[in-house]
């Protein structure tokens, strides 16, 4: 490592430094932006506690994915063992430097609360403290966008104190100091800032979400009072206030401010954690019932003289809102407020400007696809109608920049198309668009038109960008309300994974207009990829790229791309098109996700990981490409520490989706921690008791910690299944038996398996029939008849063993007690592409080899550097 490098980082300037670590302001030349670089000292390399607590710290991070929480984009170790993190540069003042600056409205202090308050229940949700929120700690766009920053104090609620607590808790003087400023955080005895703790902590005992709440609910004090709610001559001062002492009501010191948000602020402030808000879910929604009511400037500072009042107020009524819309931002647009009673226009007119829109490589429209994973994460339902109200909150969770809320009047034959932009971030009215037409043909052939113009105008795009990406939406679409409202529902349905119920309003979408390419596409993708008719869909997919000659561009490389793919059966050349379509539009979400598909098909592993990881980065609310990732890193490169990290995000998106919390407790199997791997099994199979993988997982998992009696009945239910793996569950049930004790029954038991697999008549119909003589083999291997075990594997040609065989084959060798034969077969299967390594930990039959270095070593995490 050089002082101006760390690997691919140039150093470009110190942006301060603690006792743990130094920031920089850095470059990433291969991805060609800037980050911020957090090094640990040099004189704290060494220290072993210190390393822990700075890993501990991207651990936590990397479990975290919200919008409001700054983003790491890597972790990584240089040569010279110093550990350092990547994250993204945030751009804006802390509020600290927002509160100094002074001029709030009570409604952007709601605002910066209710982006507080989500960030932190994105947090709470994975069972992430902070512990250590403060102005200083919260950072604020340009745009109004508020991110919390450092979780080096964070903790998760399962985890032990890292730091122990002093004999009757509390402040211990001398304690090493992270900052030098007053409000300093210290190691050891507390942990946090002493002027943003809550009692709890500064009492030096266990905290959790809730000791969040009440630092929140001290931010929120301080920005609508400017002032701090306990403050002492000394440390140990204001501890014991923060401790014994109520706070002033906030409306006391701020008596114009909204009496609910001043109750909400008080609350929070409650000395028991009991009677605060349980988490920043509870926080946000009520911050967001306090938004609701009318609210006027009124903040501590604009209130002291009615002249400057008076000014302050003509100043605001006579300037215009603006947005900070930069190039390649998103924008939402919100369904549509159809006051004309045809039902027609309440799909088909979103759709139509949405389309629109889409052509330009200015501005970025947020997928409609993502808008559903966006408000599951939000607990609203995936068919929510978004309105304004409900817009501003998706695009506050998502980080989308501009909502556009679209609205139809009718007078007789006159139909007016509005298109309002609005501020998600303040909430404020930007300009509102209008269309006048004549007739209900001339709003898709004209109106939507000069309205998705005037919108790309608005939204700060030149005039010379809009003119060489604006084609008629009838022509690049459809001139038919009927196809488009088709197109939409039928989108919708494939949205929600209805594919069978998607494919007849495709077709009727092609009815209404026999030349609507999108249409054509969707059906044959949907048919190609989901409905097991490749015919049919790779006829369908050709006859759409005959009809791209009025198309938009990105459209037609899009369709000739996935014709390469899926038709042609060209994968590199799909994978050229893909570049090509890359270069022109470097955030296009399809594109970078259908590259790492093929890479992922051709076995470009690592290339396949860096795609999806790009996808993700430009669309973070979408959670295919972190399954993509998570199985990658765990199924193909052996990493589950990496594969952890982006389950543990798709978990935050979605904390009650079984298949996740599988995956995430696979990870914990990978890492062989396995106490939290059964712990997360079983909440699975709360959720889902019957769940495939996490069912006989469960048994597996048992039966390795000594649980052999809990494991019994789980193995019993397997064998009970409509399609059982017979001969393996058999074998994993008998030695379940035999270590409880029951080694009559498991002799019988395998006997009579033994018995079945001889008979021909017994084994009519069977579907686990016995194929390659391995059941067999394993059976009575398992059954301690081991010359009988060794001439049945004699009969069989072993050479041609696929890799998914031969760890039965390891099994069968361990089970006699050839160990070395056992690991050879194992060390062939990966060489051979076997895809579960970390599955070999927990199987039963497995156990003898377990313990040996050679099986440690083979099965053990891959660090890949992800």
């Amino acid at each position: 490592m050089s002082e101006e490098r760390i690997g691919r980082f140039e150093l470009l300037e110190q942006l301060g430094s603690g006792a743990m670590g130094v920031v920089w302001r850095a470059r990433d030349t291969r991805l060609r932006r800037e980050v911020a670089l957090k090094l640990i000292r040099d004189d704290r390399g060494a220290d072993r506690h210190a390393r822990e607590r700075f890993i501990r710290e991207f651990h936590t991070v990397a479990s975290l994915n919200h919008p409001g929480i700054a983003t790491l984009y890597e972790a990584d170790e240089t040569s010279e063992g110093r550990v350092y993190c990547v994250y993204e540069k945030v751009d804006g003042e802390t509020l600290t430097e927002r509160i100094e600056r002074g001029d709030l409205t009570t409604k952007e202090c709601i605002d910066i609360g209710v982006q507080l308050a989500d960030a932190l229940a994105a947090a709470h949700r994975v069972g992430v403290v902070h512990r250590d929120i403060k102005p200083d700690n919260v950072m604020v766009t340009a745009d109004g966008r508020v991110k919390i920053l450092d979780f080096g104090l964070a903790r998760t609620e399962q985890s032990t104190p890292l730091e122990p607590a002093g004999p009757g808790g509390g402040w211990v003087p001398g304690d090493e100091a992270e900052t030098v400023d007053d409000g300093v955080t210290r190691v050891g005895a507390l942990v946090g800032t002493p002027r943003y703790m809550s009692p709890e902590q500064a009492a030096g005992e266990e905290v959790d979400a809730r000791t969040d709440i009440f630092s929140a609910g001290l931010v929120l004090y301080e920005l609508v009072t400017g002032e701090a709610a306990f403050t002492g001559e000394s440390i140990p001062e204001t501890l014991r206030r923060i401790k014994v002492e109520e706070h002033r009501p906030v409306r006391e010191r701020n008596p114009s401010i909204d009496r609910r948000f001043g109750e909400v602020i008080d609350r929070s402030l409650r000395k028991s954690a009991d009677e605060r808000f349980q988490s920043g879910e509870e926080l946000a929604a009520a911050l967001r019932q306090a938004r609701k009511q009318p609210v006027h400037r009124n903040a501590w500072w604009a209130a002291a003289v009615v002249v400057v009042a008076l000014i302050a107020a003509v100043t605001w009524l006579s300037s215009r809102p603006t947005l900070a819309f930069a190039e390649k931002d998103k924008l939402l647009i919100a369904d549509v407020d159809n006051r004309t009673g045809e039902e027609v226009f309440d799909l088909a007119l979103t759709a139509a400007i949405t389309q629109d829109v889409e052509q330009s490589r200015y501005a970025r429209v947020y997928d409609r696809s993502l808008v559903a994973e966006t408000l599951k994460r939000m607990r609203q339902p995936a068919d929510a109608v978004i309105d304004e109200e409900l817009g501003r909150d998706v695009c506050r969770f998502a980080g989308v920049r501009a909502l556009v809320v679209p609205r139809i009047l009718s007078v007789g034959d006159a139909y007016e198309v509005q298109a309002t932009l609005v501020d998600p971030i303040r909430g404020r009215h930007v300009e509102t668009l209008r269309v006048v037409v004549e007739g209900k043909e001339a709003v898709l052939l004209e109106a939507v038109d000069d309205l998705a113009r005037q919108l790309r105008k608005a939204l700060g795009e030149s005039l010379g960008s809009i003119e060489q990406s604006d084609l008629p939406v009838s022509e690049h679409t459809t001139s038919s309300w009927e196809a488009m409202e088709s197109l939409t529902l039928a989108q919708l349905k494939w949205n929600e994974g209805k594919y069978g119920e998607a494919a007849p309003l495709f077709e009727r979408a092609i009815e209404h207009d026999p030349e609507f390419m999108t249409a054509y596409g969707s059906l044959g993708l949907l048919k190609v990829q989901f409905l097991n008719e490749p015919d049919e869909g790779k006829e369908l997919l050709r006859k759409a790229l005959e009809l791209t000659d009025g198309v938009t561009e990105m459209e037609r490389l899009l369709i000739g791309a996935v014709n390469k793919n899926f038709v042609e059966g060209d994968p590199e050349g799909a994978l050229a098109d893909y570049e090509v379509i890359l270069d022109l539009y470097p955030d296009s979400f399809p594109a970078l996700n259908n590259k790492g598909q093929i890479l992922w098909r051709l076995g470009r592993n690592r290339e396949a990981r860096e795609a999806f990881e790009a996808a993700h980065l430009v669309e973070p609310s979408s959670s295919i490409p972190l399954w993509a990732i998570s199985r990658i890193l765990s199924f193909i490169e052996y990493d589950a520490v990496g594969a952890e990290a982006a389950i543990r995000k798709v978990v935050e998106m979605y904390p009650e989706s079984v298949d996740a919390l599988h995956t995430l407790a696979w990870s914990h199997v990978g890492q062989r921690r396995f106490d939290e791997a059964e712990t997360g099994m079983r909440k699975v199979l709360e959720l889902e008791p019957n769940h495939a993988f996490a069912l006989p997982n469960l048994a597996h998992l048992l039966l390795r910690r000594g649980a052999a009696s809990e494991s019994v009945p789980i193995y019993r239910r397997l064998l009970e299944r409509p399609r059982p793996n017979t001969s393996w569950d058999t074998v994993s049930l008998a030695l379940a038996l035999r270590d409880a004790g029951q080694a009559e029954e498991a002799e019988t038991l395998l006997d009579g398996r033994i018995e079945q697999l001889g008979d021909p008549a017994l084994m009519a119909g069977d579907s686990d029939r016995d194929q390659d003589g391995l059941d067999l083999a394993l059976l009575l291997a398992a059954r301690g008849r081991t010359e009988d075990a060794a001439a049945q594997l004699d009969s069989i040609g072993l050479e041609g063993l696929g890799s998914n065989r031969l760890d039965v084959l390891a099994e069968v060798y361990t089970l006699m007690g050839r160990r070395e034969e056992a690991l050879d077969a194992l060390e062939r299967a990966i060489d051979g592409g076997f895809g579960d390594i970390f599955f070999w930990s927990i199987r039963p039959a497995l156990a003898g080899v377990r313990g040996d270095p050679r099986f440690l070593e083979m099965t053990e995490s891959r660090s890949t550097g992800s």
